[in-house]
C-alpha cells in the first residue's frame, strides 16, 4: 500500500487490524531522492481487533513529497493517511489519503476535483531503473497531454511531483 506525505505537514496514518491475531507492520518511504529514513517505522504491533494512529516522522528532511509503503510480517492491516497541511498554527487542509494500487505499467489517477488549481501528481518508481511516465487527460472533449508534461522520467527507487492544476483546463472529465 502507497501514500503519499508532504514536507510542512502532519501525517497521522491510521492502522485498523480486524483479524482476531496480532498484526505486525514495517514502513518504508521514497522521496525525491530515495529511501527516506523514517522515526520508529518498523515492527509496529497492531492488536487483534484493534486501531492504532502512527505518526509518519521522517528522521531528517526528505526535501520533498514522500511515498510509503506498509508491508505486514504477520497478520492484515487496512490503512489510510490523514494529511494536514499548516499556517503557522493553522489547520489549512485535511484530506484522507487511501492506499493506492500496486505499482502497474498502466494505472488512471480517478477524480480530480473543480477546485484542482493547486493540483500536484506524484509517481513513485519503486524499480532500480529509470522509467518514463507518459500523462494523458480524459477531457469532455476526449483524451489528451498535458501541455508541456507529456511526459516524465523517474529515476529507480525516487519519488517525482508534478504541477498539473495549471495544466488541467475547464474541460477534465
Amino acid at each position: 500500500e502507497v501514500a503519499m506525505t508532504l514536507p510542512a505537514s502532519s501525517s497521522p496514518l491510521a492502522l485498523v487490524n480486524t483479524d482476531l491475531t496480532d498484526a505486525t507492520v514495517d514502513l518504508t518511504a521514497i522521496g525525491p531522492d530515495g529511501p527516506v529514513n523514517l522515526v520508529a517505522a518498523r515492527g509496529l504491533v497492531v492488536e487483534a481487533r484493534s486501531a492504532r494512529t502512527v505518526q509518519i516522522q521522517a528522521e531528517t528532511e526528505p526535501g520533498g513529497p514522500i511515498s510509503l509503503h506498509l508491508a505486514t510480517s504477520s497478520g492484515r492491516v487496512s490503512a489510510s493517511l490523514r494529511q494536514r497541511s499548516w499556517s503557522r498554527d493553522t489547520v489549512v487542509g485535511t484530506e484522507w489519503v487511501g492506499a493506492s494500487a500496486e505499482p502497474e505499467l498502466r494505472a488512471v489517477v480517478p477524480v480530480i476535483p473543480d477546485s484542482s488549481a493547486n493540483a500536484c501528481l506524484a509517481v513513485t518508481n519503486p524499480g532500480e531503473r529509470t522509467t518514463t511516465v507518459t500523462l494523458d487527460v480524459l477531457r469532455t472533449s476526449g483524451r489528451s497531454g498535458l501541455s508541456g508534461l507529456e511526459t516524465l522520467d523517474v529515476p529507480g527507487g525516487t519519488t517525482r511531483t508534478l504541477a498539473i492544476g495549471s495544466s488541467l483546463g475547464a474541460d477534465v472529465a
